[in-house]
């Protein structure tokens, strides 16, 4: 069992001395005599059950369900014997800092974007069929613009007269031919 001290100053008074000395067990238990209160009643005014109240005052943190459930039951129990119910369960999270502690970050899977996507996009339907129609737009696109030069150049393809040769190349323009005003 791990030992529940906490740091306290030289110029301290002797009853905090000792009540930082002692443990949240000790505390507490000490805290129930001391006003004479069974720990039966103590049980049916907090709700908590009486296996968990031993617990708390034997330090047997071990046998809760859970650190969180250990920190809100000690809460709950100082509260309940007049105690400073906050600062106790502070005790305890110092002594058990890294059990508490939250779980390490996971990476996200790709798939979770992807399906937050479609989520996003089923959800907002015209987002979906700007969408749409911008793919059909796209997809179809050059097919319209050169439809017709396409046809034509297709049903009428140039008569081919003289073979290919660079000796019989003609400019189309003469470079001595100023340009045209506009």
């Amino acid at each position: 069992m791990q030992n529940n001290n906490l740091n306290i100053s030289l110029n301290a008074d002797p009853d905090s001395v000792r009540e930082a000395n002692e443990t949240i067990g000790e505390i507490i238990k000490r805290t129930r005599l001391q006003k004479g209160i069974e720990i039966e009643k103590a049980s049916a005014n907090t709700k908590l059950k009486i296996q968990y109240l031993h617990a708390i005052e034997n330090n047997d943190f071990d046998t809760m369900p859970a650190p969180i459930y250990a920190k809100n039951f000690i809460r709950i129990y100082a509260n309940y014997l007049g105690l400073d119910g906050v600062e106790i369960s502070k005790k305890y999270d110092l002594k058990n800092i890294d059990v508490i502690g939250l779980p390490p970050k996971k990476k996200i899977a790709l798939t979770y974007y992807i399906s937050s996507f479609f989520h996003f996009l089923f959800r907002h339907p015209f987002v979906l069929l700007g969408l749409v129609v911008v793919v059909i737009i796209l997809f179809f696109y050059p097919s319209f613009s050169d439809d017709n030069q396409h046809d034509s150049e297709i049903s009428n393809p140039p008569p081919v007269t003289q073979s290919l040769s660079l000796d019989n190349y003609q400019p189309v323009f003469d470079l001595n031919d100023p340009l045209p005003k506009s």
